[in-house]
């Protein structure tokens, strides 16, 4: 997966991100934003600061070293 620093898909692994490390959403996000942010997040872990991809044999794949800063 290529990745850009303003891709779609980056902005959503970010909003994942904070769903997964503090349990909640974008404010102002829609219903259907949850659902999209929340099915990213199932296929996600993170782990000693490495965020992985769950793939579907139960095996992890390391995607992206957390460069990115997300306010908490």
């Amino acid at each position: 997966m290529k990745m850009s620093e303003g891709s779609e898909e980056l902005k959503l692994i970010e909003k994942a991100y904070v769903k997964l490390t503090r349990g909640v959403y974008p404010e102002g996000a829609t219903k259907n934003e949850k659902r999209v942010i929340r099915k990213k997040a199932n296929t996600l872990d993170i782990i000693d600061g490495v965020l992985y991809y769950k793939k579907k044999d139960g095996k992890r794949v390391s995607i992206i070293q957390l460069h990115f800063k997300v306010e908490l």
